[in-house]
């Protein structure tokens, strides 16, 4: 809901709370002005793109720049990258996909090492799925459907939502981090994270 890049500014989550963000360019579309972005050239670095992304974060974490952060974004490219030039039913894609969780992995314990895992939800969510070798604006339904996993600080655990919706993410991550829906907010608070805990750190 923010294409900054594209002249659109609507209100936005990362206007209400400090945000860092790890991926490749396009993030500076998509993203708040007072948002940290780093970001890390798919072309200079194709075939380790997201060993890279993570070697930021590392990095970052590292020389304890957390500096008030509490929503932190990570954009892992390589697998969206093998789905289009592969396609779905390749074995780079399916190699990707492995990489994929291999790097979560890693984020986790870099979130782990610094201590910042206590009191932190964790989202994955990808924006869609993929038939063949592309995607258009009209998506057939098998990419509309997305992994949406939730844990950590706020959330009850072993819970399954049947009917969840990428609209229903802003209002969720506003809900964990005790922060106001922003104006136009569509969706709704997803029910695994509703109940009486403290409000976590970060997301």
């Amino acid at each position: 809901n923010n294409l900054v890049g594209f002249g659109l500014r609507i209100p936005s989550l990362l206007d209400e709370v400090r945000t860092a963000a790890y991926g490749t360019a396009h993030l500076h579309a998509v993203v708040t002005p007072s948002t940290a972005v780093r970001t890390v050239h798919p072309l200079v670095h194709f075939r380790d793109l997201d060993e890279q992304i993570v070697a930021q974060l590392e990095q970052h974490l590292a020389q304890d720049e957390q500096d008030g952060v509490r929503l932190y974004v990570i954009d892992l490219s390589y697998l969206d990258q093998m789905g289009h030039t592969f396609g779905s039913d390749s074995r780079q894609y399916v190699d990707a996909w492995n990489r994929a969780d291999g790097n979560i992995r890693r984020i986790i314990d870099l979130f782990a090492a610094q201590r910042l895992l206590e009191g932190t939800a964790v989202i994955i969510i990808a924006d869609h799925g993929q038939s063949g070798m592309d995607h258009g604006f009209a998506l057939f339904a098998s990419e509309r459907i997305v992994p949406l996993l939730l844990w950590g600080a706020g959330l009850v655990a072993e819970q399954r939502h049947e009917r969840p919706s990428l609209l229903d993410l802003n209002p969720t991550i506003s809900y964990l981090l005790g922060v106001p829906y922003v104006q136009g907010t569509r969706g709704s608070v997803l029910p695994p994270v509703i109940q009486d805990t403290p409000t976590p750190a970060a997301a």
